[in-house]
């Protein structure tokens, strides 16, 4: 195998680790508040209706509020739903009791019929990974909220939404292919960005992200050097590398702990190429031996572009371990057309 292909295979197993939680199934606990001027002095009975726990008459509730108006719903029974689903609160009438019903949108199939006395009320909405305390007001005009942040890792999705608007800082390493002239090597990569993103859906951000990049240069293009047996033969070997400086913009998404994210737009280039000349000849022992005669060095800017792809999991509400792929291009000009495959890991630091 050779070298360009371990840094392929290395990068490829960095990325699927990635993305190898994201079928894990959820673990989700959520506290429903009932407000305790609303709630009849027995607790109020909640109901859950879920793919695998449908109700029919005569199924017994999931909890019963305490004297506070508190019930936290067991993390198994909403495991089977799907994450970030939106649950809508009804309050409807079982067995001549006002309760609460739990059910995703969209299952309004599963409430108990209307009686001639109770009609069923929507009280509001929340989402599944949102956040940890479910406000209630079980009392006249009802309402539901959606507060407490997130949980730890482990329970709800820390990742699965953004409530606000946020930053991170982002600092990666790991290996380049670069191709010039339609030649290639590879070597060594080190890239900072920061982003600022927008809530666009609870699983879902949207924002524009700078960046620096530093390609280290690398052997790309080697002419001749190979003399006859009784002669010389020039030679001239050419490396490149390149300083990017990006800016564009990011979309987001994240499946509990686990997400990816999309990015690109243009960036401004600074290739290096560096250029030996000189001839080569046989030795004395029969061997190639060269001499460098010249060094060149040319730093030409340019614009290009680039996308990219990361696959992330979050292993704390700051911290974040990011691997994927960018490919970067910078467009003929003064330099030649440069290409870059870039594979690296690193971490991601979340504010606020």
């Amino acid at each position: 195998m050779t070298q360009s292909q371990k840094l392929l295979l290395m990068a490829a197993v960095a990325i699927s680790l990635g993305f190898a939680g994201l079928a894990a199934a959820q673990n989700t606990s959520i506290t429903v508040q009932v407000n305790i001027g609303d709630q009849p002095a027995g607790g109020v009975d909640i109901y859950v209706s879920t793919p695998g726990n449908t109700y029919s008459p005569g199924t017994p509730p999931a909890g019963t509020t305490d004297a506070g108006g508190t019930f936290v719903l067991p993390p198994g029974l909403l495991s089977s739903i799907k994450p970030h689903t939106r649950m809508v609160e009804y309050k409807v009438c079982v067995n001549g009791k006002k309760v609460i019903f739990i059910i995703p949108e969209g299952s309004e199939d599963q409430l108990p019929k209307d009686t001639k006395d109770c009609k069923k009320e929507k009280l509001g909405f929340f989402w599944l990974d949102g956040g940890t305390i479910v406000t209630t007001r079980f009392g006249s005009g009802g309402g539901v909220t959606q507060t407490g942040g997130l949980a730890p890792v482990g329970t709800t999705a820390e990742a699965a939404t953004h409530l606000g608007v946020g930053w991170d800082l982002a600092v990666y390493s790991g290996g380049h292919i670069i191709r010039e002239y339609d030649e290639g090597s590879y070597a060594y990569d080190f890239q900072v960005d920061g982003a600022y993103m927008f809530p666009v859906s609870p699983r879902d951000t949207l924002g524009s992200e700078l960046g620096a990049q530093y390609l280290q240069t690398t052997p790309v293009v080697k002419l001749g050097g190979m003399p006859p047996p009784n002669g010389t033969a020039t030679f001239s070997n050419t490396s490149t590398g390149m300083r990017n400086f990006s800016f564009g913009a990011r979309f987001e998404k994240t499946f509990s702990r686990f997400g990816f994210d999309l990015h690109g737009g243009p960036l401004l280039a600074n290739v290096e190429s560096n250029t030996k000349s000189g001839f080569c000849f046989h030795g004395a022992t029969g061997g190639v031996m060269c001499t460098t005669n010249s060094i060149t060095s040319s730093h030409a800017n340019g614009f290009g572009s680039y996308l990219g792809a990361h696959a992330s999991s979050r292993l704390s509400k700051r911290v974040s371990l990011v691997a994927g792929v960018t490919y970067d291009r910078t467009y003929p000009g003064k330099q030649a057309d440069v290409h870059a495959l870039v594979f690296d890991a690193g971490f991601r630091f979340h504010f606020p």
